[in-house]
């Protein structure tokens, strides 16, 4: 009869797996978690021993998980859940059709061990004592562990990193298979250093299926060498899915310098541009006393990261391109391309690149090259269901700086009914403020509110909201053609074509003492 482990992540869930699969090593290995736990037991539909490794149960998927006991019963399966740990004493087990093997051993790999008849086995002594290790345990020891126990904590913390960073479970049960071995290989010892360079940083914390698959998409982007454009809103935590896919990525880059570059610092400054993205040789302009390596000479065999890709002025958009398709820098005041670089190049935007195309103000053959593969990262308000994972890890993170939050059931029905135009930075905002003023979370919200007193919205467009705030019309119209001008890098053409006005119109009647003397590019 085919066997099955369902185990959780852990150091005491791998563990716990890993003895179970001393036993049975063809068993199957599946990945759960106390609120998967229904899902993962009414996907086995064929006869079979199903050991449950000391996963708990959420109370909402309680009727879940019996329903599937009795499904699994009436198909002859068998399931035995084993707990040493005592977290499931409370529950009503008693009344699910499974067998029940509870038994307070400190550990819930002590109790897979004596279940299994292995309390004397090399590997299962091991494993027991590498289990006391869990930081999930009371009695978990404070000092260092020894180098041979150490080596086996650090992989276990780095596949369940990259499944948290990626939703891919693959890393994880091979971690259990290498514990149940003993053998510790160069490819564990990869998944160890990778996880050196980057530890639990940039996790995208989120349980909602678009989130899901959207990890899922990262690790796949990562995999491949082409450039990636990242879409989004502000505040959705695109500089991380940039991290993510540089941290993927499975050849040399990995381990590459990761270089961010703000793009909205060169709006209107081409030459700022040129110099800080290309370099510049001595000589090139007033102040450049020396030659200087740029950003993508510094990212080389790593990763660039261009934020704000948008506000790139459109003659460095050309140079870009140029660097894209042939691997080589020229720097400013320079003749030929000096450097040869290996870069991989990830971009990212709230901008409506497609709209700028049709206004002129961005490259299209930039667009097709840099969006070969492309990664849109959802607002917080398309994925409600994830706002209590973040609170509660950023209430850790809180609690780590001294502060401490208490959320009312009032609070959570102000932060669920919130529609966060400022998505997760602005969460993260007004939990800290929380934790400062220790005010409500409405009345937090309402303060954020009146902050931007004075605008409102209609039909998509921002207008003030106070007859006192609102501007004269010519002052309104200037104000705004000069926006538009800025965001097309400053071309007359480019903007009148945005506003559907003549140039000279544009030129003359609103950006007179801007363009007095100026070429139109």
């Amino acid at each position: 009869m085919k066997t099955i482990v369902q185990c959780y992540l852990g150091v005491d869930g791998a563990c716990a797996a890993a003895a179970a699969l001393c036993t049975s090593p063809d068993a199957e290995l599946v990945l759960t978690s106390a609120r998967r736990i229904g899902t993962t037991l009414s996907m086995q539909v064929e006869e079979c021993n199903i050991h449950v490794c000391g996963v708990g149960v959420d109370a909402e998927v309680w009727t879940e998980v019996h329903m599937a006991c009795e499904a699994l019963q009436s198909q002859g399966a068998r399931v035995i859940w084993h707990c040493g740990r005592g977290y499931l004493d409370e529950l009503k087990f008693s009344s699910l059709p499974i067998e029940i093997d509870f038994l307070q051993r400190g550990t819930n790999t002590a109790t897979v061990s004596e279940y299994f008849n292995a309390n004397e086995d090399p590997a299962a002594l091991d494993l027991k004592a590498l289990a006391t290790w869990d930081p999930g345990l009371d009695n978990v020891a404070n000092e260092s562990p020894p180098r041979e126990l150490a080596q086996w904590l650090d992989l276990i913390k780095a596949c369940q990193a990259h499944y948290l960073k990626y939703q891919d479970e693959m890393p994880y049960l091979e971690c259990i298979t290498k514990l149940a071995s003993g053998i510790f290989d160069r490819g564990a010892q990869g998944m160890v250093d990778a996880f050196h360079n980057t530890g639990w940083h940039n996790v995208h914390h989120a349980r909602s299926p678009i989130m899901r698959g959207i990890k899922q998409r990262i690790l796949k982007c990562a995999q491949s060498p082409w450039p990636v454009l990242v879409l989004g809103e502000s505040g959705v935590g695109k500089e991380h899915v940039a991290h993510l896919l540089h941290e993927g990525a499975t050849d040399h880059r990995a381990h590459g310098p990761f270089i961010p570059v703000n793009c909205a610092q060169y709006a209107g400054n081409i030459a700022l541009a040129n110099s800080d993205l290309f370099g510049h040789v001595k000589g090139a302009f007033t102040g450049a006393d020396r030659d200087r390596k740029g950003k993508f000479v510094e990212a080389h065999t790593g990763t660039i990261f261009l934020d704000e890709l948008g506000e790139l002025p459109l003659e460095v958009q050309a140079k870009l391109l140029r660097v894209l398709e042939d691997g080589r820098v020229t720097p400013e005041g320079g003749d030929t391309a000096n450097d040869a670089v290996d870069v991989r190049v990830i971009a990212a935007t709230n901008r409506d690149l497609q709209a700028m195309i049709q206004a002129g103000t961005f490259r299209e053959d930039l667009y097709h090259r840099l969006s070969t593969l492309c990664i849109t990262v959802p607002p917080l308000r398309e994925r409600i269901e994830d706002l209590e994972i973040i609170v509660d890890k950023h209430r850790d993170t809180l609690k780590a700086q001294g502060h401490s939050i208490r959320l009312t059931k009032a609070d959570g029905l102000a932060l669920k009914n919130y529609s966060w135009p400022g998505n997760v930075r602005q969460l993260i905002k007004i939990l800290n403020r929380k934790a400062v003023f220790g005010d409500t979370i409405s009345a937090l919200l309402a303060e954020e509110q009146q902050a931007s007193v004075g605008e409102s919205t209609h039909n998509g467009l921002t207008f003030p909201a106070t007859l006192r705030a609102c501007p004269e019309m010519d002052e309104m119209k200037k104000a705004y053609a000069e926006h538009v001008w800025a965001l097309c890098s400053q071309n007359v053409a480019a903007a009148s074509r945005a506003l559907g006005v003549r140039t000279n119109t544009l030129r003359y009647n609103y950006l007179k003492e801007h363009v007095s003397g100026k070429s139109e590019a």
